[in-house]
């Protein structure tokens, strides 16, 4: 039985013959003494679990302090690392710019020389298809002027063939 403070003030000893009965008091004391005894072991096992627990509590402080400091420098290396990505995509995107601008140019230098080579093509053709009538009609002119000539022959023979015969 664990006796408590309340318990000890409330104990009363019967009175005997000369004084306090022993066997109460022998009694009494042998409770005390293994309460006490019991709340120095239990002083003892929380002193030295005081300590572990102190010990924890200090390992843990020690990492916690550890990993807040990697916490940091991760975060300073994550942030370094997105600046640097930030940058990268920046001179990636001006110089894909500057490449789509390069290409842009040469088409549009393309589609300039592919409008002066298909207005020289046009006025080729046209100087050509002039150059073509003109030989059509020059040609329609010589069948006209054979005709014509081979009509006058005709003409002529036919008035020696009339002479010839009326000879």
């Amino acid at each position: 039985m664990t006796l408590t403070p309340e318990d000890i003030l409330q104990y009363r000893f019967n009175i005997r013959f000369r004084g306090f009965d022993v066997h109460q008091v022998d009694d009494l004391l042998e409770q005390l003494a293994a309460t006490l005894g019991q709340i120095q072991q239990d002083n003892r096992r929380l002193r030295s679990e005081l300590r572990r627990t102190a010990i924890a509590l200090k390992e843990m402080k020690s990492r916690e302090r550890t990993l807040e400091a990697t916490l940091a420098s991760t975060r300073q290396a994550i942030d370094q690392m997105t600046t640097n990505a930030n940058q990268a995509a920046d001179i990636i995107i001006r110089q894909a710019e500057a490449r789509a601008e390069k290409m842009l140019n040469r088409a549009h230098n393309r589609l300039a020389q592919l409008h002066h080579d298909i207005t020289e093509m046009k006025r080729q053709r046209i100087q050509i298809e002039t150059q073509i009538r003109a030989i059509i009609e020059t040609h329609a002119k010589l069948i006209d002027a054979s005709v014509s000539e081979s009509e006058s022959l005709d003409t002529a023979f036919s008035k020696v063939a009339y002479l010839e015969q009326n000879k």
